[in-house]
């Protein structure tokens, strides 16, 4: 079974794209559920999340959860570039 998505919260309410399907990518991967998510024809987006999808395979969710929460509390980009941050 598989959840569908795409950017919940990135409209109106201006949120960041990648974070946001990060988290939903989470949730669904703790209930044990794959995504599909809709980019609305956003290529390089798309491009750019199969390429995570790749580069993350095998890390857990919540090794992943602590990165991102590491990121919140030390916000720079060279942070999850730091070996073993992911």
């Amino acid at each position: 079974a598989a959840v569908a998505t795409g950017h919940w919260g990135c409209g109106a309410f201006l949120g960041n794209k990648e974070l946001k399907a990060l988290e939903q990518w989470m949730a669904a991967s703790a209930c044990g559920m794959n995504v599909v998510y809709t980019t609305f024809g956003d290529k390089a987006f798309a491009n750019n999340l199969n390429d995570l999808a790749r580069q993350l395979q095998g890390v857990t969710v919540a090794r992943l959860w602590s990165a991102l929460a590491s990121l919140a509390r030390h916000p720079s980009p060279a942070a999850l570039r730091q070996p073993g941050a992911v």
